[in-house]
């Protein structure tokens, strides 16, 4: 009798710590979208490179437009300099008719070959800043724009300053795509199960800063 009612008492107690821990993680979630921004983009801030990791729909398009704005920028003021667009994992077999695909004919008009980097060697979000790494030493780049996805700009931030460390400045800009916000995440099954998994990975991948 004392056996089984320990049994009952210890699986309340992990029934308990699992519901506890779920309404953390949920309430805990929408911190992700947490991170900030101190400059405007539409000033144009010197970076040696825009730094898009590739990945999700939309992502290349948007970094691809921010270059365009940086280079019709420098059609009209001298001191604007146009960074290259650096791409980061695109998958092994990806080339510049995959990545052309994924852009605008007007914005193809002023990006050419040799404006891009494709980088095709990581396969996540820390290879990706590794990656961006041999690439800033060997340019000797001192500040980069970061790109990518609301709901991963945090992980990827977190990534990017760990590896990156004081040698570079990283600023960031996200593709904010709805319901992927603060205020909306928790509307859909969709950008709840996203969400969720996001912030699980801070917690289980979070790097030493």
């Amino acid at each position: 009798m004392r056996s089984k009612r320990r049994l009952t008492i210890l699986f309340s107690v992990t029934i308990s710590i699992l519901i506890l821990s779920s309404l953390f993680v949920f309430l805990r979630a929408g911190s992700i979208y947490g991170y900030q921004r101190f400059y405007n983009i539409d000033s144009h801030p010197r970076v040696d490179a825009i730094v898009c990791l590739a990945g999700a729909r939309g992502r290349i398009e948007h970094a691809a437009r921010i270059w365009n704005s940086y280079y019709l920028e420098s059609q009209k003021n001298a001191f604007v300099n146009v960074p290259v667009l650096f791409v980061s994992g695109m998958g092994k077999k990806s080339n510049w008719n995959v990545f052309s695909s994924q852009v605008p004919e007007d914005i193809l008009a002023n990006l050419k070959q040799e404006n891009v980097i494709l980088e095709n060697e990581s396969e996540d979000t820390r290879q990706n800043a590794i990656e961006v790494e041999k690439r800033r030493a060997a340019e000797d780049w001192t500040r980069i724009l970061l790109v990518t996805s609301s709901y991963h700009m945090k992980r990827a931030q977190l990534f990017f300053r760990s590896v990156l460390g004081d040698d570079v400045q990283v600023l960031s800009v996200a593709l904010e795509q709805e319901p992927f916000s603060l205020r909306g995440w928790f509307s859909t099954g969709e950008s709840i199960r996203i969400t969720i998994i996001e912030y699980i990975k801070i917690l289980l991948q979070r790097p030493t800063l």
